[in-house]
């Protein structure tokens, strides 16, 4: 009987060293509770990123309040300083699974495909995740780290 539990924690523990969620802090979400940010490819946490490659973030939540979201925005930051800014206005509901509008009680799955500019400062930075609501207030926000290498140079 202990060795079987042996195997079924040493299996447990081999799943969560394989997947691609990542640590992250909530920075002040409304009326959901994160539940998992994942990033692909990650090899680790910190995720190490290559300057230039693709990945696909998805952040998974529960939604507490039935809302209608407006758009999402990205940022990077370095030692406060921030480095890279991106907002998405439109289209948000097509990165959620299911679409919108969003159901009180509802689970819900945030998924989008980026390319990391090639010309990104290297190094360690946090990345702040937000959608917002129509009337700009902020539904969803996790910040996790992240460092970006350039193995070319």
């Amino acid at each position: 009987m202990k060795q079987s539990n042996l195997f079924i924690c040493s299996v447990i523990f081999y799943l969560l060293s394989i997947t691609d969620a990542v640590n992250f802090r909530d920075c002040g979400s409304n009326g959901i509770n994160v539940k998992k940010v994942k990033i692909h490819p990650c090899k680790g946490d910190p995720c190490i990123l290559e300057a230039g490659m693709s990945i696909s973030v998805s952040i998974n939540f529960k939604a507490f309040a039935s809302v209608e979201v407006g758009s999402s925005t990205i940022r990077a930051t370095i030692e406060n300083v921030s480095v890279l800014g991106l907002l998405t206005p439109k289209g948000t509901c097509a990165h959620l699974s299911p679409s919108c509008p969003i159901q009180a009680g509802g689970f819900y799955t945030y998924s989008q495909a980026t390319e990391i500019p090639a010309d990104i400062q290297t190094g360690p930075m946090n990345v702040r995740w937000e959608i917002l609501l129509l009337n700009g207030g902020t539904f969803l926000c996790v910040d996790f780290p992240v460092e970006i290498a350039d193995l070319s140079r």
